[in-house]
């Protein structure tokens, strides 16, 4: 890293942020300082998380408008009605102390006094809301109604007593209400008066004050009301509003923290000891987002098995993609989630109508563009790909580093990819080299909007769960380091792969997280990561003694002890025989190693009896099944091998031919 500055239109690593810190493992022209930034940087949770984030949106605190009620008579209709600010709609009113006059209620849905008076006299009492957020807010009120014998004063009143403050870039909305006199009424700003916070208005029909504040500071100003009557009353009252934030750009970032360097693209840079994203247009950006920001698909149903798609379809028409009605429910989607503050679609929110660029054709945006353009975390699964050959590019595919531990493991067996295997930057670098999708091609053109790229998903990595933030279930996997170690340094065969449950060989079987090389010459970092038998082999200077001292372990080397034995015949081929029975010569044998060639070429490998996750046959203790990723090969129920005595059998569907060698 230079100057304090690290390009991160590629935030490579081996696990998505929302649940677990990455590792660099992309060998290609990315800076290796995005990893840690990533992690301090971009905090992300999958479905309906919160993240960190500059700009941050607080909804206002609830609070009762309505400061006096007018006046009522006696056997006389009366009507008044509450209003309330800030907080979450819908609200409940409730009188919290005191009491109504006789004949008089209040209805909890509105907050309408409403009914006829049949007792004169004064009344305090203390009303109450309270909000639909959660937890819910409550506000209180003391206000009195004064019922009289004779016809009530007609005297026009303002009857908002303050103003919620307002926050820059957020829309604000409050309304003022006022008493008596003769409706309609016509709202100003006294002349002389003061103004209303830059980026506000006052509608004079309805007495709302809304807009998009652009400044910060206190403003005082007189609001005016004036009536209908034939001889207009006007009431005035003095407010004080108070905006604060800070003004944001296009992309989200705060004006008032200048980068040092501006890119076309975002990056990564340290100002005043604190690590910021920098936005294309050179200003500070710390994301929120929500990841998995995608549309309810056909049908979704709720805990009762009712479909309530049609519901989401009625409201904002044909949702997920970009045209016609569709893009309505991305518009929407936008809106709420910068209403409530958060600046960045997170990863797998690939939906067409959220997407920064968008455009339309027939669709209710402005000419036709996304309206609420937001910068966006986009998820590549180089490693996914590759753990299947997905697009053919590897001669090997890479390893499930899970999937190949010992029995001692009993925990969930998901996936954890082998993050050293060479292959993986070959499927990384050749996905860039070959994009066949629109999201990759805006990623090579480093398209502005793009915050960064994860190059894992988290879901393939298990290293991370609940915990006491978010206990909502899960799996949280014993230590990875301890998961490495006791996975097999050899892997021959998977009857499963976790993503789209195939069964491969694996020509190339070394498990390259577990050992990557003789000894490191590079001291372990985060720029220069190695396997943890190279990390250990150095941390205790090529001295397993020093290691079990330590570890009060009784290891005998930092590699294997196993020996690899090859070329040993179970049997040749005759055209008609199908079984074949043989005992090893060399036994005990180690799970996950067997590989069994027909005729020199490889064929079947082994699957041991815990390994569960692999949908294999269940066998007894110390016995595994053989498969063959090859179809109508062999019978896997029959096809065996017992691992402590080293005897095989093998059940052929279709015999070998004659004269091929059948050999481990």
């Amino acid at each position: 890293m230079s100057s304090n500055v690290c390009r991160i239109n590629d935030i490579s690593s081996a696990s998505s942020v929302r649940n677990g810190a990455r590792r660099d493992i992309s060998n290609g022209p990315w800076p290796a300082c995005r990893l840690l930034l990533a992690a301090l940087l971009l905090f992300s949770l999958s479905g309906c998380g919160l993240t960190g984030g500059s700009g941050g949106r607080i909804p206002g605190s609830l609070t009762i408008m309505t400061s006096s009620l007018s006046s009522a008579k006696m056997q006389a209709s009366y009507t008044a009605t509450l209003s309330a600010s800030g907080g979450s709609q819908p609200y409940a009113w409730s009188i919290a102390s005191g009491n109504l006059p006789a004949g008089l209620s209040l209805t909890a849905s509105s907050g309408k006094i409403s009914g006829t008076p049949t007792q004169s006299g004064s009344f305090g009492f203390t009303a109450k809301v309270a909000d639909s957020s959660s937890p819910l807010q409550t506000a209180t009120q003391a206000l009195t109604i004064n019922v009289s014998t004779t016809t009530p004063t007609n005297t026009l009143i303002i009857t908002t007593n303050s103003l919620p403050g307002a926050q820059i870039s957020v829309a604000y909305s409050a309304t003022l209400t006022a008493i008596n006199g003769q409706a309609p009424y016509t709202w100003s700003i006294a002349t002389g008066s003061g103004t209303l916070p830059p980026g506000l208005s006052l509608a004079a029909s309805t007495g709302t004050i809304s807009g998009t504040p652009t400044a910060s500071s206190a403003y005082i100003f007189t609001a005016q009301v004036t009536d209908s009557s034939s001889t207009p009353q006007t009431a005035t009252h003095t407010f004080t509003m108070t905006t604060i934030g800070r003004t944001l750009d296009q992309y989200g970032g705060r004006e008032d923290i200048k980068c040092a360097t501006v890119t076309p693209y975002f990056h990564l840079e340290k100002i005043n000891s604190h690590w910021f994203f920098c936005d294309p247009l050179g200003n500070g950006f710390i994301s929120m987002s929500v990841a998995v920001t995608t549309p309810n698909t056909n049908p979704t149903l709720d805990c009762n098995g009712v479909n309530t798609y049609p519901i989401y379809a009625a409201k904002y028409g044909t949702v997920g993609d970009a045209t016609g009605t569709g893009s309505n429910w991305g518009w929407q989607t936008e809106k709420r989630l910068t209403t409530w503050g958060f600046n960045t679609l997170g990863e797998d929110s690939g939906s067409g109508a959220t997407l920064p660029w968008a455009t339309c054709i027939g669709c209710n945006w402005p000419g036709g563009v996304q309206p609420i353009p937001m910068p966006i975390i986009f998820e590549l699964k180089p490693a996914m790909n590759g753990s299947v050959n997905r697009n053919s590019f590897l001669t090997s595919p890479i390893k499930d580093i899970i999937d190949g531990t010992n029995s001692n493991y009993t925990s969930i067996r998901a996936a954890m990819f082998d993050v050293f295997d060479p292959n993986l930057s070959t499927e990384w670098q050749s996905e860039l080299a070959n994009p066949t999708g629109a999201v990759t091609q805006q990623i090579l053109s480093s398209n502005p909007y793009i915050l960064g790229v994860l190059t894992e998903d988290s879901d393939f990595f298990w290293g991370s769960g609940t915990g006491p933030d978010f206990n909502t279930g899960g799996h949280t996997n014993a230590n990875i380091a301890w998961v490495t170690l006791i996975t097999t340094p050899v892997r021959t065969y998977i009857n499963s792969t976790q993503f789209q449950s195939e069964n491969l060989l694996y020509p190339a079987q070394q498990a390259y997280s577990k050992a990557q090389a003789a000894n490191p010459t590079t001291t372990c970092s985060i720029s220069s990561p190695c396997s943890l038998r190279d990390y250990l082999w150095q941390k205790y200077a090529g001295s397993i003694t020093a290691l079990n001292t330590a570890w009060g372990s009784n290891y005998t080397t930092f590699d294997s002890t196993g020996t690899q034995v090859t070329g040993e015949t179970i049997g040749t081929g005759n055209g008609s025989t199908l079984t074949f029975t043989h005992t090893l010569a060399h036994s005990p044998v180690s799970p996950f190693t067997v590989l069994v060639s027909v005729g020199g070429t490889p064929q079947i490998g082994d699957c041991p009896w815990f390994d569960a996750s692999s949908s294999c046959p269940a066998v007894t203790a110390n016995t595994g099944t053989l498969g063959s990723p090859t179809a109508n090969y062999i019978n896997q129920t029959t096809s065996t091998i017992n691992y402590s005595t080293g005897a095989v059998s093998i059940t052929f569907l279709t015999p070998p031919a004659s004269g091929a060698p059948i050999t481990v």
